[in-house]
């Protein structure tokens, strides 16, 4: 099983002048977002540090897309997020490691912890495997 390292915690903080300029300038929407964003982030942190990364699915907002999280099978010691939807596998990206696989679904909106199976889940439903 591979967990992130301490330094991953740290990758979306930002920085407390960053959102003490925002306070000043009166951008309390971006502000917000910024402070969303980081919640989000250490949550998925936190849940990694529990489970591990392999096998470990995102979801976005809307529950409608997935990601997941695996070794690569073409590049060894690489790592990918493969992503789907109920109507299949849509796109994967290739990282060094686990942790930036995670990092890049995260960017993409892939911001909540969704359970294992859910790959095993949508695969199961007739639709998906026509």
């Amino acid at each position: 099983m591979i967990f992130p390292s301490a330094q991953m915690l740290t990758r979306k903080d930002p920085s407390s002048d960053l959102l003490e300029l925002l306070s000043q300038m009166g951008q309390g929407s971006i502000h917000s977002a910024i402070v969303q964003k980081q919640k989000q982030w250490r949550a998925i942190v936190e849940a990694a540090a529990r489970y591990g990364l392999e096998g470990f699915t995102m979801t976005t907002e809307d529950r409608t897309r997935w990601s997941v999280i695996t070794p690569d099978p073409q590049m060894p010691s690489s790592f990918r997020y493969t992503l789907f939807d109920r109507k299949g596998f849509f796109g994967h990206g290739v990282y060094a490691t686990a942790e930036a696989a995670v990092e890049a679904a995260f960017d993409m909106g892939y911001r909540f912890l969704d359970k294992t199976s859910r790959l095993d889940e949508v695969a199961a439903a007739s639709w998906f495997s026509h």
